[in-house]
């Protein structure tokens, strides 16, 4: 007898007619959810289809059902809120769901009240207060009685996670990992554009620093004429800030060298992408408090090209320290950029301790075995299980790797006992390799490995660290 089919029902509070990050997210779950011959996915849609740009690729999912969330509710504009409840509650009278994922602090304030669908949610929380302090009161009523209804409550980063465990306690059970998702790519040279080219994709908002870089695109395109600025993406922020959309346009229609593509499909963002050299992800300096990760910046990577962004903990986390291209003002973005065109030359952070000689050398002992053969690992750091360390010795013995393609471990050698133990330290912050583990499916690197996945996946992982790409 087949098992029963699970079903799902995914709706995010979006409008898929606009391209952005959060448009994206919903394509890539949907394609994630739908893996698998038990699960039964229906995607409900916000607002009528106008084009097919997210939509299309959500009707070829196999096995997957879209539902006009309007045509359900026979009006002709997107869901508002008390209707996406009734909508909802409707469909899963007529056939239950066994999982009811959303996405919307907005939409969860009023379908945290349903007691049709208590505990069978499954909510990705993203837009709220992300600081102590920024929590009203209204927000310290609206997360509880969320998290009370929810089966799980789904979290970007481990930064996250953390933060909503240590605010509201009661969530720490029901806390999962959602990573952000991003599509393979083969790992081959890229074809470089005969001009120098730059890059932005995404949405344009006041605080995510598109005329700031247009601005900064200005002064280098008077210097260097054959400097282009590659725009993909077409949702334009209007209540924010007078006058921004106007701005916004003028921008992307009248700026010499700014070749502006429009909305496009996720393949041919990625296209554009890899043709180019550098991509922009400056934002407001208000924004380095968020605890999200920016999907595009992995993306970025995915395609082989560094991305200038602001210095901030997570790309600290992620890039390390050292990275070269933070950019924390308009200055720094300039003197970045100014440094690149000038010598034909980007160095790139990628995988780090692989590249230095003092690692190299360590890697030829072990692999040469002049210290003799290795006789017991031991595991070094936090939370390490014991127990494990018979399979890493037969591991490091058939493998002879110094750093990291050891079940993904930092190794070092000692010299200081006779049987020549080889130690091995594992990450130190154990959930946040779950967080990033879909960044490591295709290489074996240690806890920064999405840094090496954004920007060293081309030649040898061993140099990457010191990997030069030619701008030219």
């Amino acid at each position: 007898m087949s098992a029963r089919p699970i079903r799902v029902l995914l709706y995010g509070d979006l409008n898929l007619n606009l391209i952005d990050g959060s448009a994206i997210w919903l394509q890539s779950l949907a394609e994630t959810l739908a893996v698998g011959e038990r699960v039964d996915l229906t995607v409900l849609l916000k607002a009528p289809e106008e084009r097919g740009l997210i939509t299309d690729a959500l009707h070829a999912i196999p096995g997957a059902t879209i539902v006009s969330g309007p045509e359900l509710a026979g009006i002709a504009e997107p869901l508002p809120v008390p209707v996406v409840r009734s909508v909802i509650e409707k469909l899963d009278r007529e056939q239950p769901f066994d999982v009811v994922v959303l996405r919307g602090y907005p939409l969860m304030k009023d379908l945290s009240k349903s007691k049709q669908l208590h505990g069978r949610m499954w909510v990705y929380l993203t837009d709220i207060p992300q600081s102590i302090d920024r929590l009203t009161a209204a927000d310290e009523e609206h997360i509880p009685r969320i998290v009370e209804s929810a089966k799980h409550i789904l979290c970007q980063t481990e930064e996250l996670r953390a933060f909503i465990e240590g605010v509201f306690k009661e969530a720490a059970p029901k806390l999962i990992l959602l990573p952000p998702m991003i599509p393979p790519v083969e790992a081959e040279a890229r074809a470089r554009a005969a001009a120098r080219r730059i890059v932005y994709a995404g949405k344009f908002a006041p605080m995510w620093g598109f005329l700031e870089m247009v601005d900064v695109f200005t002064r280098l395109h008077a210097d260097m004429p054959d400097l282009e600025f590659h725009v993909v993406g077409d949702k334009i922020h209007t209540r924010e800030k007078a006058g921004y959309y106007e701005a916004v346009t003028e921008a992307l229609n009248a700026t010499p060298g700014l070749i502006w593509h429009g909305g496009v499909s996720r393949a041919r963002t990625a296209e554009i992408v890899s043709s180019c050299d550098i991509a922009l992800s400056y934002r407001d300096a208000r924004m380095d408090r968020s605890l999200e990760l920016s999907t595009k910046v992995l993306e970025y990577g995915s395609a082989g090209v560094p991305v200038l962004l602001n210095r901030n903990p997570m790309h600290e986390s992620l890039l390390g320290h050292d990275y070269p291209l933070f950019a924390n003002t308009l200055d720094d973005a300039n003197a970045t950029i100014d440094a690149w065109r000038r010598s034909d030359k980007v160095v790139s952070i990628g995988t780090q301790r692989r590249s230095d000689p003092h690692y190299l050398a360590a890697q030829e002992l072990m692999r040469n075995r002049p210290i003799g053969d290795i006789t017991q690992v031991s595991p070094g750091g936090v939370c390490n299980p014991a127990g494990d360390n018979e399979p890493l010795v037969v591991a490091i013995r058939e493998v002879g790797c110094a750093y990291g393609s050891v079940g993904r471990r930092d190794v070092r050698l000692s010299r200081r006992r006779p049987e020549r133990r080889c130690f091995v330290r594992r990450p130190r912050q154990r959930r946040l390799r779950a967080a990033r583990r879909d960044c490591r499916s295709r290489l074996h690197v240690g806890r920064r490995s999405s840094a090496a996945h954004a920007l060293a996946q081309h030649g040898d992982l061993r140099n990457a660290r010191a990997r030069i790409l030619d701008a030219a």
